[in-house]
């Protein structure tokens, strides 16, 4: 699988469009770095949000936020070792965001 469709694996994972729409995420874009394939995108307060699927096949999902200054980003939350049947709760405890209708 190549990084996008690694990237459309864990949208869908999350719920997809309806996750889009819940959420308010935007500027999705993917990639690869040393910790393996992630799918970053920010949410409603401007918080930016990773999610990588390392190679251990488990997911990390971090929130960060932009220092404007030194353009460095700071974590403020993150849960790691998470699996895919997981991700949409740990993406509401770490963010406080709904990822679908009760």
């Amino acid at each position: 699988m190549n990084t996008a469709q690694i990237a459309e694996t864990i949208l869908d994972q999350l719920g997809g469009q309806k996750f889009l729409a819940m959420t308010g995420a935007q500027y999705l874009v993917h990639g690869q770095n040393s910790k393996g394939n992630f799918l970053q995108f920010k949410i409603r307060g401007g918080k930016t949000i990773v999610i990588t699927l390392t190679k251990d096949d488990e997911y990390s999902v971090e929130m960060l936020r932009l220092n404007r200054k030194t353009f460095e980003f700071k974590t403020l939350r993150a849960a790691r070792h998470v699996f895919a049947c997981q991700l949409q709760d740990v993406f509401t405890a770490v963010t406080g965001l709904h990822t679908k209708l009760a």
